[in-house]
């Protein structure tokens, strides 16, 4: 991955301009194949909705199947909304996308700012150059008893924005963490002096696992906790970061 984080990240601060089109071209909103209830369970079961998740789900088109879908689940709160505006996507745990490719790439600024760990799913359309966490292919009904087709299902898990530097606080100060993000992937390392220890992993919500699993991170807020570290990263055990706007550390 290049070390294009800030570039990464810019764009999905802009909204409100991305959202204007969405209603004024509607008829690029509707999905391939209908909301059925086959259809949405699959998609709940991606996204291992349960008794505890609010579903927020943006479909234009016929929703009929969510609603018995989401009580299979077990699902107590789903609200379905035909566009952004109607739809409260920060309050949700779970998001279900049921639109066309080009409309579902708009939604993206929204999901990116939205909470840590919320899980997206999505029917066929992909998200650009944000790569799914996971694909299954789902079996899609024909009408008529026709003969069915498979179809792509995705799932992302939004990440935490981690970007920028963090110091290292008592025992660890004087060290500062750079980590460069592009969506859930990232790269960074330990600078001390002029020693750098490098790292790759995964943003999953608010936690980094990195190195092969010999290294973990946890986001609280502005400060960044080392929760598992081993063999050449053991040394930052239990270590604490705090993020700096400016890029110098005391």
């Amino acid at each position: 991955m290049k070390r294009a984080a800030a570039r990464a990240w810019r764009p999905f601060l802009v909204v409100l301009p991305l959202l204007l089109p969405f209603g004024a071209r509607s008829a690029d909103a509707l999905p391939a194949a209908p909301m059925t209830e086959r259809v949405a369970h699959a998609l709940l079961q991606l996204a291992k909705a349960g008794p505890a998740d609010r579903v927020v789900a943006l479909v234009p088109g016929d929703a009929g199947g969510l609603g018995a879908a989401a009580r299979r689940s077990g699902v107590k709160s789903a609200h379905v909304a035909a566009g952004p505006e109607e739809a409260d996507l920060p309050s949700a745990s779970v998001v279900v996308l049921h639109l066309a490719p080009e409309a579902a790439l708009r939604i993206r600024p929204l999901l990116l700012v939205g909470r840590p760990g919320t899980r997206a799913v999505s029917l066929e359309a992909g998200l650009g150059d944000w790569k799914p966490d996971r694909t299954v292919a789902i079996d899609i009904p024909s009408a008529g008893g026709a003969p069915g087709r498979k179809a792509n299902a995705y799932l992302w898990t939004i990440p935490s924005n981690m970007n920028g530097e963090w110091c290292g606080q008592d025992a660890a100060s004087g060290t500062k963490i750079r980590l460069d993000q592009r969506f859930q992937e990232v790269e960074g390392d330990f600078r001390k002096a002029t020693k750098s220890l490098r790292f790759e992993g995964r943003i999953e919500g608010t936690r980094i696992a990195a190195a092969a699993g010999r290294l973990a991170l946890e986001q609280s807020g502005d400060i960044l906790r080392v929760t598992i570290a081993q063999g050449n990263y053991a040394a930052y055990r239990f270590a604490s970061f705090a993020r700096t706007c400016c890029g110098t550390c005391p």
